[in-house]
């Protein structure tokens, strides 16, 4: 039994080792250009920075961590994509309904003749007539 159980998991190794030479071949040729990638990699650096012993990156893990199999290295690795892939549309959200939030602020916070109704042109001809600044101005139309 035994001798079956380390079969199987050296033909699961051999094919993740397959899958990361496809992978380190597909990063060569077309992800080291990409800002995502860079940014991704940023990413990865700093948490694990952060929490050296939860998130190792992938080369990190193959390279300096003994423990690790191969299978192993590219199921954490499919892990911190998930995590990564969450945190991103949730930051987005939170950035949509910010965005949101303030247009409504901005709408509610103007007079009926003014931003809310008449938009960007109110604030062309408000600068053009006054020569005030409308955002960041001495007066300030924004709290601070």
């Amino acid at each position: 039994k035994q001798w079956y159980q380390r079969r199987v998991r050296g033909c699961e190794d051999v094919q993740a080792m397959c899958n990361l030479a496809m992978y380190n071949y597909i990063e060569m040729r077309d992800l080291v250009r990409s800002p995502w990638f860079r940014l991704r990699k940023a990413m990865d650096n700093m948490l694990h920075a952060m929490f050296p012993d939860r998130w190792v990156p992938l080369y990190t893990s193959i390279r300096f961590q003994r423990k690790l199999t191969y299978k192993e290295c590219m199921d954490n690795k499919q892990w911190q994509d998930e995590v990564l892939a969450t945190a991103g549309k949730y930051s987005i959200a939170f950035l949509l309904q910010a965005i949101l939030a303030g247009g409504v602020y901005l709408s509610a916070t103007r007079d009926e003749g003014g931003w809310a109704k008449n938009g960007l042109s109110w604030a062309v001809n408000h600068i053009a007539s006054t020569g005030e600044r409308v955002f960041g101005g001495i007066r300030g139309y924004l709290p601070v």
